[in-house]
Order: structure tokens, then C-alpha cells, then sequence
């Protein structure tokens, strides 16, 4: 206990840091004094009840125990936990349509893809999604599909941005990659055009898997920063 259990909240620094290095969100500084309190907390408090239970005073070494991991949990849980379960990006990007998008292209935009709740709550946003699942339920007879369904929303995606009606789309960054991956070929050997499409803005912080994409078929109606189109 009192070899590993230092060892191991080292260890865990040391991933933790790696991680804030490419997480775009946490600095190693907002995390670690959090971090090097609960490593404190826990390799004194465990290092004490084997001290106790190496010298057979069991009921000691119980209640240093108990009382350990009931101080550790008061400690992480206000302080550590909120920074590694950060809401940050979902709130920036929430933000950045509430700021960016004039209320006339807002009332036109639709979820595309994979929805997450968060950027909704956090804006306050009534987003509805390109095709109803209910819709998508009975065009398929009742038997759900990942694949089909996927199809049938591009199929709509490209229909919607070939018309003369403005449109946004609001998309997972994953998802956006994969439909400017497959969508253009797949219009192509239909022997339609792939629509041109307008890069709006992307979410300002945060991982791949917790960007989203703004896209449509018209121009924004601000200037396109570098930071907007990094990675895009």
C-alpha cells in the first residue's frame, strides 16, 4: 500500500496531464490541485489503515478506511469530478449559435446525425431534426436500421441543400466527416451533383468527439475566422 498506491497516483498524473495536453479544454493547472489533494487523501489515509492492520488493530485500520474514502469522496466529488466531466465545449458551441446565427437562419437549422442534448439545454434551443424518427420508423415498416436510416437522412441532407430555400445544419463533427466523405460519391453515381455547400463554424473548444459543425447552403453573413475552418 504504501509502494503502489503513491506509484499509482503518480501514474495517474502523469495520463491525466498527457490527456489536458489534447483534451483543447482542461490546463493541467485547473486539474492538478485537485488531482494532488486526493492522492494525499487517499495514500495517507489507506497508508494509515495498513499501519493499523499490520499491527492487527482491525477495527482502527476499518475506521480509517471508512473515514478515508468518505473524506476522498467529499473532496473529489466538488472539486475533481466537475473538471474531468466538463461541460465546456457543449456550452461554447451553444453559445456561439445563440451569438452567430441571426434568428431568421435559426428558426431554418436542423440536427443532423448524432444529437446531443446538452447543446440544447445549455442554449435553449428548440432544433428539430432533419427527419423525424417516427418517419424514418415507417419508411422502414417498422424494423429499425442504422444503415438505412444514415442513407435516408443524407438522401434528405443533399435534397435540402440543392434547393433555393435556405438551410443549416447542425452536426457532429465525426458525422460531418463522414457525410463530406460518402455523400459526394454517392450523388455522383446517381449522376447528380453534389450540392455547394457553406462552412458556417465549428465548436470554438473541445476534442473531435465533442465538436459540432454548422453548415448550410448559403454564406455566412460574418467573415470566416481561421480558428472556424482549423481542422475543417
Amino acid at each position: 500500500v504504501w509502494i503502489l498506491l503513491p506509484l499509482g497516483w503518480a501514474a495517474g498524473a502523469w495520463g491525466l496531464w498527457a490527456w489536458c495536453r489534447h483534451d483543447l479544454v482542461l490546463g493541467w493547472s485547473e486539474v492538478w490541485p485537485a488531482y494532488s489533494v486526493a492522492g494525499v487523501i487517499f495514500s495517507v489515509g489507506f497508508g494509515w489503515a495498513a499501519w493499523w492492520y499490520r499491527r492487527h488493530r482491525m477495527n482502527e485500520s476499518f475506521v480509517v478506511l471508512v473515514a478515508t474514502v468518505w473524506l476522498g469522496w467529499f473532496w473529489v466529488w466538488p472539486t475533481l469530478a466537475p473538471l474531468l466531466a466538463s461541460q465546456k465545449p457543449f456550452i461554447a458551441m451553444a453559445q456561439e449559435i445563440n451569438t452567430r446565427i441571426p434568428p431568421e437562419m435559426l428558426s431554418r437549422m436542423k440536427w443532423a446525425g448524432s444529437q446531443d442534448p446538452r447543446i440544447t439545454w445549455y442554449g435553449d434551443l428548440r432544433i428539430p431534426r432533419v427527419m423525424d424518427p417516427i418517419d424514418l420508423l415507417k419508411m422502414q415498416k417498422g424494423k429499425r436500421s442504422y444503415k438505412v436510416e444514415t442513407r435516408l437522412v443524407a438522401e434528405e441532407m443533399v435534397r435540402e441543400l440543392a434547393t433555393d430555400t435556405p438551410v443549416l445544419f447542425l452536426i457532429n463533427r465525426e458525422d460531418y466527416d463522414k457525410f463530406f466523405d460518402k455523400a459526394p460519391a454517392e450523388t455522383a453515381s446517381k449522376g447528380q451533383v453534389f450540392p455547394k455547400t457553406c462552412f458556417w463554424f465549428r465548436s470554438p473548444i473541445g476534442r473531435t468527439k465533442t465538436q459540432f459543425v454548422v453548415f448550410g447552403n448559403v454564406p455566412p453573413p460574418f467573415s470566416v475566422t481561421p480558428n472556424d475552418k482549423a481542422d475543417e
